[in-house]
């Protein structure tokens, strides 16, 4: 195959991405279980395979419906006091929804509408375990 049937290809296959993005892209839209109507910004579609997420509307997600953190079960550092003094503080579930891949879960931290924190679902679920073994074995020493 010469270069120049190569490089006709591509530019064949660049214009049916092209077409396909403007004409709504790959794969209907599935939602996590988790995900809320209300909270969640994802597309209707998928962006194709082979789209540049560059050229797709950015911060589409998955949103849970948030979880209250309730204002006395926290101590804050006092870096975060000033983002969070006068906010609510809410945890919940997201999930990256305008990639052409299935993208990994995180549990969110927020303070209002700004997000605090957002770890990995496998590494909260990792300290999680951790942290509630450390509670059992100090319940465990002290006879509760």
């Amino acid at each position: 195959m010469s270069e120049q049937t190569r490089s006709d290809q591509r530019d064949e296959t660049e214009r049916a991405a092209t077409a396909e993005d403007t004409d709504g892209g790959g794969a209907e839209m599935t939602h996590p279980a988790w995900c809320s109507p209300a909270h969640c910004t994802a597309p209707a579609r998928r962006p194709a395979r082979g789209i540049s997420v560059a050229r797709t509307e950015m911060g589409a997600a998955h949103r849970s419906s948030p979880v209250p953190v309730p204002r006395g079960s926290v101590v804050l550092h006092m870096n975060l006091l000033a983002v969070a003094a006068a906010e609510e503080l809410s945890a919940g579930l997201s999930q990256v929804a305008d990639a052409p891949w299935e993208c990994e879960t995180f549990v969110d931290l927020y303070a209002g509408g700004t997000a605090l924190l957002s770890i990995p679902e496998e590494t909260g679920r990792l300290l999680l375990g951790e942290l509630a073994a450390l509670l059992d074995g100090a319940a465990d020493r002290s006879g509760r």
